[in-house]
C-alpha cells in the first residue's frame, strides 16, 4: 500500500518534468526555427550564389571572396582598361551576363561590356565608394557619397532611389527574401523591399561603412562601433563590444563562424551565439575584409603590409608581406586556391595558398577595390589612377627586329618573337605588304612556330614595304617594325667594254652597270676566249676597280673579252664583247731588226782590224 501511495504522488510529479522539458523544447524550436540550431547557423547557403558569378561585394551575401571559377591559367597580363574620371576604389561586381558595374569617385556608376567597352553610365551626386549589387531580376543597387541608395533597370535608367541622412559607403547586400541591406555614415543600417520602400531602420553607435553579411536563416551581422547581430525583423540579437571602430565587413563561415577584421588591428572570430572564439592581433589596424576559402582558412589584409592566413582554430598559418599595406582592398579566392589581394603600392598581388608570391601586376596608384573574379578566370580590380583593370591573357606584344632583305626575284622577311606572348601560345604571324610606307595590307600568314616569310613579289622593278603581327588566342598584336626592300635580281651588264693592245698586255676598261639588282655590286668577273661566245672565266677584280689588264697572251693570237658584275642574287648577263688582234708570231720585222743588229756587230768588228780580210787573197 505505501509502494501504491508513494507511486501515486510520483506520476503527476514525472507528468510536470514531461510538460515542462514540452515547453523548453517548444520554445527552442520557435527560436530557432527563425535562426537555425546552434550547430548550423551561418552555413553557407546565398540563394542563387551558387550560380552567380560576382553579383555583390565578396560575391555572396555571406561574404566569403570564394569564386566557383579556376584562374590557375590567369599569368597576369593586362586584358584591358577602361579609364573613369577619377580614383575607382569601389569594388566591381558581375552580373550574370558578364556585364560588369563598378562605381568611380567621378560620381557614376559605370556598365562595362565583357571585352571593356562601355555599355552606359549613370550618374549621381556624389563619389562612389560602394560596391554595386545586383539584385535576381538584374537590378543594381549602388551607394554614392551624395547620401543615396540608387536602383537601376539593366538598361541604366532608374528605377527609385532611397535617401539617407549621410554618405553611403557601404556596399548593399541582397538577401534570399530580396530584401536589401545598406548602412550609411548616419550610423543606421537600413532594410528596404525590392520596390525601394523602407523596411526597418536598426540604429547603431557610429557611422556604418561595413557591408552586412547574412547567415542562412537571414540573420544580419554587421560592423560599426561594435559587432552586431540583429534578426531579420530588425531587433537586435546581440552586440559584441570588442575591436575599435569596426569599417571591416564581417564573413561568416560555413559553422556559423563569424569574423571581422577590427580597427585595433586583430582579427576576430566570434561564435553565432555572440561569444568571442579567439583573435590574431596584427602590426596595424584592419579595414580589410576576410574572405574565407573552401577548407576554412580565413585571408585577410592588414595596413601593417601582411596578408595574414588563419586556420578555423585561430591558429596563425602565414603571413605574407604583400606590400607597403593593404588598405580597404580585400582579398578574393579563386576555385584553385589563387588569392587576389591590391597592395597600397599600386600592384594586385597573386599568391599561392601557401602564402609565396605568383605574381603581381602594377597599375599606376594605390589599390582600395577589391578584386572579383570572372568566370573565365580573368580578375577585375580599380585603381586610384582612375582605370578598372581587367587583368587575364592578353594579345602578344609585337614581333622584334624585322628585316627584309633581297632574294632571287623575291624579299625573304625575318624577325624575333615577341618579347611578351600574353601569356598564351602564339598561333600565327600575320604578314603585311604595301608598295608605299604604312599602305601595308594582309597579304599571308604562317605558323607560330615560324618566324621568316618569302614573299614573291609581283614585279622587281619597286621597293616594297612590310610589317608582322603577332596571334593568340586572345587577338592579334601591334606592328613590328616597318622593312623595306627591293626584289633581288643580278645586276645588269657592264656597259661600254672597251680593249687595247699595248705591247705584251692588253687594257680593258668598262663602265658600272645602270642597274645594281637591288642590292650591292660585290665584284666584276673576266672572261677570255680565243673564239667568239666561247670566253671562259680568266679573273675577277673588286667592285669599284672599272679596268683590267691581261699580260698573260701571246703573240699572234687573238683574243675575245667580256664582263659581267656580280651581287648576291648572282652574275649578271655579259657585257658587249670585244676582240684584240695580237700580231703574227715571229714577225719579220722582227727578224729583219734581229739580221740588222747581226750586221752591224760584225762589220764593227772588221773595221776594228784595219779593214776587210779577203783583200789579201788579192795580191
Amino acid at each position: 500500500m505505501q509502494f501504491g501511495k508513494e507511486r501515486k504522488y510520483m506520476i503527476p510529479n514525472l507528468k510536470a518534468k514531461a510538460v515542462c522539458f514540452f515547453i523548453v523544447s517548444l520554445m527552442f524550436m520557435a527560436i530557432f526555427s527563425e535562426s537555425g540550431s546552434a550547430d548550423n547557423v551561418g552555413e553557407e547557403t546565398v540563394g542563387r550564389s551558387e550560380d552567380s558569378i560576382w553579383p555583390m561585394f565578396h560575391r555572396d551575401p555571406a561574404h566569403s571572396g570564394r569564386s566557383p571559377y579556376y584562374t590557375g591559367d590567369n599569368p597576369g597580363k593586362l586584358r584591358w582598361r577602361f579609364g573613369t574620371g577619377n580614383s575607382v576604389r569601389s569594388s566591381p561586381t558581375i552580373a550574370n551576363d558578364r556585364t560588369v558595374y563598378v562605381g568611380s569617385d567621378d560620381g557614376n556608376l559605370y556598365a562595362l561590356n565583357p571585352n571593356g567597352t562601355l555599355k552606359w553610365t549613370f550618374g549621381t551626386g556624389d563619389s562612389i565608394w560602394s560596391s554595386p549589387a545586383v539584385g535576381y531580376d538584374g537590378t543594381i543597387y549602388v551607394g554614392s557619397n551624395d547620401g543615396n541608395l540608387y536602383a537601376l533597370n539593366p538598361n541604366g535608367t532608374l528605377k527609385w532611389t532611397f535617401e539617407t541622412n549621410d554618405s553611403v559607403r557601404s556596399s548593399p547586400t541582397i538577401a534570399n527574401d530580396r530584401t536589401v541591406y545598406v548602412g550609411s555614415d548616419d550610423g543606421n543600417l537600413y532594410a528596404l523591399n525590392p520596390n525601394g520602400t523602407l523596411k526597418w531602420t536598426f540604429g547603431t553607435g557610429d557611422a556604418v561603412a561595413s557591408s552586412a553579411a547574412i547567415d542562412r536563416y537571414g540573420r544580419i551581422y554587421i560592423g560599426s562601433d561594435c559587432l552586431y547581430s540583429i534578426n531579420p525583423n530588425g531587433t537586435l540579437f546581440w552586440k559584441l563590444d570588442i575591436g575599435k571602430r569596426f569599417r571591416s565587413s564581417p564573413a561568416i563561415a560555413a559553422d556559423g563562424t563569424i569574423y571581422i577584421g577590427s580597427g585595433d588591428g586583430a582579427l576576430y572570430a566570434v561564435s553565432p551565439m555572440g561569444s568571442m572564439k579567439w583573435r590574431i592581433e596584427t602590426e596595424d589596424l584592419m579595414t580589410s575584409s576576410p574572405a574565407i576559402a573552401a577548407d576554412g582558412t580565413v585571408y585577410i589584409g592588414s595596413r601593417d603590409g601582411n596578408l595574414y592566413a588563419a586556420s578555423p582554430d585561430g591558429t596563425l598559418e602565414w603571413k605574407s608581406d604583400v606590400g607597403p599595406s593593404v588598405w580597404w582592398s580585400s582579398p578574393a579566392i579563386a576555385a584553385d586556391g589563387t588569392i587576389y589581394v591590391g597592395g597600397y603600392d599600386g600592384n594586385l598581388y597573386a599568391l599561392n595558398p601557401n602564402g609565396t608570391l605568383k605574381w603581381s601586376f602594377e597599375t599606376g596608384d594605390s589599390i582600395l577595390s577589391s578584386p572579383a573574379i570572372g568566370p573565365e578566370g580573368a580578375i577585375y580590380v580599380g585603381s586610384n589612377d582612375g582605370n578598372l583593370y581587367s587583368i587575364w591573357k592578353s594579345v602578344p606584344s609585337p614581333p622584334l627586329l624585322l628585316q627584309a632583305k633581297t632574294g632571287n626575284d623575291h624579299i625573304n622577311l625575318t624577325w624575333s618573337a615577341p618579347a611578351d606572348d600574353g601569356g598564351t601560345t602564339i598561333t600565327e604571324y600575320r604578314i603585311y605588304r604595301g608598295t608605299t610606307s604604312g599602305s601595308e595590307e594582309y597579304l599571308a600568314s604562317v605558323i607560330g612556330s615560324r618566324t621568316y616569310y618569302n614573299d614573291r613579289v609581283p614585279s622587281t622593278s619597286r621597293d616594297y614595304y612590310y610589317y608582322v603581327t603577332a596571334v593568340n588566342d586572345m587577338g592579334e598584336s601591334g606592328r613590328s617594325n616597318e622593312a623595306k626592300a627591293k626584289p633581288g635580281t643580278p645586276p645588269s651588264p657592264p656597259e661600254d667594254l672597251k680593249a687595247e693592245l699595248e705591247g705584251d698586255q692588253v687594257n680593258l676598261t668598262w663602265m658600272t652597270p645602270t642597274d645594281d639588282g637591288g642590292s650591292e655590286i660585290l665584284e666584276y668577273r673576266i672572261y677570255r676566249g680565243k673564239e667568239p661566245g666561247k670566253e671562259s672565266y680568266l679573273v675577277s677584280v673588286d667592285a669599284g676597280i672599272n679596268s683590267y689588264t691581261d699580260r698573260t697572251i701571246e703573240r699572234g693570237t687573238t683574243y675575245y673579252y667580256y664582263v659581267k658584275a656580280v651581287n648576291d642574287m648572282g652574275e649578271s648577263q655579259p657585257s658587249n664583247e670585244v676582240r684584240v688582234d695580237t700580231g703574227e708570231k715571229g714577225s719579220s720585222w722582227w727578224i729583219f731588226a734581229g739580221l740588222l743588229l747581226i750586221a752591224a756587230t760584225v762589220t764593227l768588228a772588221i773595221f776594228k782590224r784595219g779593214g776587210m780580210p779577203f783583200k789579201r787573197g788579192f795580191k
